[in-house]
């Protein structure tokens, strides 16, 4: 009842003068920790979630700009190997057959 009452009891004067800088020390002690803590249990997540939906689309376009070049290059160091390779094993069974 009387902490209340007008005019304010003393009491109440000082916790009310004192609540602002008491809730702003508080405050500055234990936000950025929750926040850090909050934005780190978080961010992977988030980071996950919109690669996640942007690395499909950005690796396609990067695919479909690079594949052509990419897959010409590995031709001209597969292909010509692989051939060599094919015609000596063929040979060399065209060669035990006859021999």
């Amino acid at each position: 009842g009387e902490l209340f009452q007008d005019p304010m009891h003393p009491y109440t004067q000082a916790l009310l003068e004192a609540t602002p800088e008491a809730v702003r020390s508080v405050a500055e002690q234990t936000v950025p920790g929750t926040v850090s803590a909050s934005i780190a249990g978080s961010l992977p997540g988030l980071v996950r979630e919109s690669l996640g939906d942007a690395l499909p689309k950005v690796a396609g376009e990067v695919l479909r700009e690079m594949a052509p070049e990419t897959l010409k290059s590995v031709a001209w160091e597969v292909i010509p190997e692989l051939a060599e390779s094919l015609i000596k094993r063929r040979i060399q069974e065209l060669e035990s057959e006859a021999g």
